[in-house]
């Protein structure tokens, strides 16, 4: 639920400009409490989607805000997570580890 309201959030930043920074804050706060909650629940594969999924979002909103230092330690934070995880049994959680480890390699500080 928690990481539900934070992509509402997240999300409602491209239809009311006006409140854009409220909404990409609370969107942050939501998804580090999603993050928070899901790593002291039971280690299963949606929880552990969960957890990777409000990493990568608060790495990008931190990043789309410029604060790239944040960003980047989120990633490495997300990184970190993946590589942790036992290996998965499923070939759609494998893709789906993958595809976060993809963004973390390709989120860089804008150049010039």
């Amino acid at each position: 639920i928690l990481y539900n309201m934070g992509l509402t959030y997240h999300l409602a930043e491209e239809t009311k400009p006006k409140s854009i920074a409220y909404a990409l804050e609370n969107a942050i706060s939501l998804y580090e409490m999603a993050y928070n909650l899901g790593m002291h629940l039971y280690d299963d594969v949606r929880t552990n989607q969960v957890v990777m999924a409000s990493l990568n979002n608060a790495s990008h909103i931190h990043h789309q805000l410029g604060n790239y230092m944040k960003s980047k330690e989120i990633l490495d934070s997300l990184s970190f997570f993946i590589l942790s995880l036992q290996s998965p049994i499923l070939e759609e959680d494998a893709v789906a580890r993958n595809e976060f480890l993809l963004n973390v390699m390709i989120m860089k500080e804008p150049q010039g």
